[in-house]
């Protein structure tokens, strides 16, 4: 499928196995290009978090030979780190430098949409995992092929989704709950009630990864990828 038509690509190889996504038009999204940074360090624990299945040996660091202490997330203006978002994109999926041209392309135009909100976990100063989304919204080219069943699910009496667009982290991070952090840091900057996202129907791994963190299929079909959704805050039962 053409790149561009599908940014709410979210593959469970980027998110890592063991790592943590509704505004209105009354309630916008932080921007991308927020210049006050608010940030916070966060130890990582050496043991694979929910969502995982097998833990694994948790990553080492390669600069000191040990799984890193603590992270950093704040919130990320994206514009500023499209290369970097790319190259972990790029490095998560195994994409040819092909690929990776056409997936710059795609966060460079979603960097910079007005309503992009995105957070990035940072080790000793480099970017290792981000995470971004907006309100759901026409304007995006696939929007409209699932729009109404989107506003006919039961999510929907909750008002417009926030979409989590993509959730990528380095490799050599996963397995330490990076993704799951950086999805509970995505939204605390949307007043939205519900979130979705969408991964690939084959992928098992990205299915329990999201079911781990409160998701639930929808049944929404777009090309090779199925909708996820959940109630915000994450961990949110649905009476």
């Amino acid at each position: 499928m053409p790149p561009g038509k599908l940014p709410l690509v979210v593959d469970a190889r980027s998110a890592g196995p063991g790592v943590v996504p509704a505004p209105t038009a009354a309630h916008p999204v932080v921007p991308a290009g927020i210049t006050a940074h608010r940030s916070f360090a966060v130890d990582v624990p050496p043991a694979a978090s929910a969502g995982c299945r097998g833990a694994g040996t948790p990553p080492k660091s390669a600069a000191s030979g040990h799984a890193p202490a603590a992270l950093v997330y704040r919130e990320l203006d994206l514009r500023a780190f499209v290369d970097e978002a790319t190259e972990i994109q790029g490095r998560a999926n195994g994409f040819t430098d092909e690929e990776r041209g056409r997936r710059r392309r795609v966060i460079a135009t979603r960097a910079g949409e007005a309503h992009t909100c995105a957070v990035g976990a940072f080790s000793e100063g480099r970017l290792v995992g981000f995470c971004y989304g907006a309100p759901f919204t026409l304007q995006w080219p696939w929007a409209a092929t699932i729009a109404p069943a989107v506003h006919s699910c039961s999510f929907a009496l909750l008002g417009s989704p926030f979409v989590v667009l993509e959730l990528h982290v380095m490799p050599s991070m996963w397995r330490l709950g990076v993704g799951s952090a950086l999805l509970r840091q995505v939204h605390r900057h949307t007043k939205a009630r519900w979130t979705m996202l969408t991964r690939k129907a084959s992928s098992q791994q990205a299915e329990l990864f999201y079911l781990s963190q409160g998701y639930a299929g929808l049944p929404i079909q777009l090309g090779q990828y199925t909708v996820m959704a959940a109630q915000l805050p994450l961990g949110h039962t649905r009476g």
